[in-house]
């Protein structure tokens, strides 16, 4: 027992109280985990082979763009081509006109490519 102030207090609710206080500091449960992926569910390889499976023109048209920005061969501007506002290069993204020219694209900023589908 401690004492204290009046109180008494068993140690083992003190121990217990710190031991819980620590292991939240360092939970590693979502986002502070290393194996975080950004939320990507443990069905994404079966989703990814559906999606394929299909629509492969789009999923081939899709690959061939992030392998052409990857080796050079495209550059990714930073604005949008339809409204002509700069943005992150994160936030433009690819628009095929046609699937079977895979690397004829047009840059538009997220609202402009949500536009173009509607």
């Amino acid at each position: 027992m401690v004492f204290g102030k009046g109180k008494q207090t068993n140690m083992k609710e003190i121990s217990t109280h710190a031991a819980k206080a620590k292991h939240e500091k360092h939970s590693q449960k979502g986002k502070l985990n290393p194996n975080w992926k950004d939320g990507i569910s443990k069905d994404n390889y079966h989703y990814k082979k559906i999606q394929k499976a299909r629509f492969p023109k789009e999923v081939n048209a899709r690959e061939m763009v992030h392998r052409a920005i990857k080796r050079g061969k495209l550059v990714k501007p930073n604005y949008c081509s339809d409204c002509g506002v700069q943005k992150d290069r994160e936030d433009i993204e690819a628009h095929h006109e046609d699937y079977n020219q895979p690397l004829k694209v047009v840059w538009l900023c997220k609202y402009c490519h949500k536009l173009r589908h509607e």
